[in-house]
């Protein structure tokens, strides 16, 4: 039998990698979704992707999402560590250690400028022991709709399935009472659209100079990024007398509407609080079959999002049940980026969209 392999993707390489991805991750993805998030994507000259070979079969991959991201207004180039796999019949072989080291090695003297990542418990260790440094926890804010058929979707068992059933009408009732007892000021009005505008949502984060480290939000961004054919995006826009506020929306393309995730929100910052109550309860109120609604914490004021009926995973009862993930980073050229620490969770601004999976 022959010893693995680590080396860099080919092309013959993208139906065994997509059917190792079924296999490992169980996600039934196709050559599409493949050619969005690796072949076309605007910000590398290559297919980031490190594979394992053993006996000419892929055994493992360890690929990365790229992204531009503004560092107080210089651009960079970093990568995202995703879709990480590895058979369970080639697992504690290394593989991870050596197509992690592997990618290292071609990154450590050019582009791009840093890794991060938002790896799950299981494989934060792998990624601390290879230089990682955390920056924080992930913590979202979450508006609880249907706890029975949330439950129910997740869940084989019947005790999650009951106490989804018997907290319901609990939930129920605090949301009406969130909702009854929040108003929106006259004059905001909310328009919604379908997909994304670039060109407007571009517009919206360029007049405000978000500061932090987040993905630059030009026109490219917005058109490659939300064109996932495996996510449907539908876009809501307020305004009163002054500037836009806008949050993308973001669901399965099968249509499952279990989970609504507020994938985006534009500005970054300096949002008006009665444009974002306005778009909060649009989406809401749109969404009647959501059993669950998210946003990403710190992206909105928390006083802001309890007041729409969103509660932090970071705090009870929401802590009780939910595990939040862990933003990592690594550095390849320093650890300070224009003058800022990339390990610092306070230069960070960012939200789903940073996330290659929302």
């Amino acid at each position: 039998m022959t010893e693995y392999t680590v080396r860099w993707w080919r092309s013959t390489d993208v139906d065994e990698f997509l059917e190792l991805f079924r296999r490992v991750l169980g996600g039934d993805y196709g050559r599409d979704w493949f050619d969005w998030k690796y072949a076309t994507n605007p910000y590398v000259d290559h297919v980031p992707i490190v594979v394992a070979e053993r006996d000419g079969e892929l055994v493992g991959a360890r690929a990365f999402f790229g992204l531009q991201v503004a560092v107080d207004g210089e651009r960079f180039t970093a990568l995202e560590p995703c879709d990480t796999m590895v058979r369970s019949d080639h697992r504690r072989q290394g593989l991870f250690t050596r197509m992690t080291e592997r990618a290292i090695e071609r990154y450590r003297d050019g582009k791009p400028s840093l890794f991060f990542n938002f790896p799950n418990p299981l494989s934060l260790p792998g990624n601390l022991k290879l230089g990682w440094e955390e920056v924080r926890k992930l913590h979202t804010h979450y508006r609880v709709a249907d706890p029975a058929r949330l439950a129910a979707s997740r869940s084989d068992g019947s005790k999650l399935a009951l106490a989804g059933r018997l907290v319901t009408p609990v939930a129920r009732a605090y949301n009406a009472l969130r909702d009854a007892t929040t108003s929106v000021p006259n004059g905001v009005t909310v328009r919604r659209e379908s997909g994304v505008p670039a060109a407007t949502l571009a517009s919206i984060h360029r007049a405000s100079s978000p500061g932090g480290i987040h993905a630059v939000r030009d026109e490219t961004f917005y058109r490659w990024r939300f064109d996932n054919p495996n996510r449907e995006y539908e876009t809501y826009l307020a305004a009163d007398s002054g500037s836009p506020t806008a949050m993308i929306v973001g669901r399965p393309a099968t249509g499952d509407a279990t989970n609504v995730k507020i994938t985006d929100v534009a500005p970054l910052d300096d949002h008006g609080e009665p444009e974002q109550l306005a778009l909060l309860g649009r989406i809401v109120s749109e969404y009647p079959e959501a059993a669950l609604f998210s946003i990403p914490s710190r992206i909105l004021p928390s006083d802001t999002l309890r007041r729409a009926g969103f509660l932090s995973d970071g705090a009870f009862p929401l802590s009780r049940i939910g595990t939040a993930r862990t933003q990592v980073v690594r550095s390849l050229n320093g650890w300070e980026l224009n003058g800022l620490d990339i390990r610092d969770a306070d230069n960070w601004n960012i939200t789903f969209a940073e996330v290659d999976s929302s």
